[in-house]
């Protein structure tokens, strides 16, 4: 594949082919680092730092913790863990439907 350096006001601009933009999801818009490796041009995306989920509890606060959601009666084949005495115990609900056709 070949392409070429174009002017761009006082500066020099290079067309990426959308098939290279694709493979490394690179967008219109999205910031990159250009650099040199010894005679070479290298253009690198800057991608945010990723989320570890180790650091996520050390996240959670009194402010931003929340209580229970209710989600509705269940539906399918559903199981939940419930407290019996001082035991946890797994409760399989299933409940059954009836098809209705008008």
């Amino acid at each position: 594949m070949e392409t070429r350096i174009r002017k761009w006001g006082n500066s020099l601009a290079l067309r990426i082919p959308q098939s290279l933009a694709r493979q490394i999801a690179l967008k219109p818009g999205a910031p990159v680092r250009p650099g040199l490796h010894g005679s070479n041009l290298t253009i690198s995306p800057i991608r945010p730092p990723g989320v570890r989920p180790d650091d996520l509890p050390a996240q959670v606060t009194d402010t931003n913790r929340h209580g229970e959601v209710d989600t509705g009666a269940a539906c399918g084949g559903e199981a939940w863990w419930v407290r019996r005495g001082g035991t946890r115990t797994r409760v399989n609900l299933v409940r059954r439907f009836e098809l209705v056709h008008d």
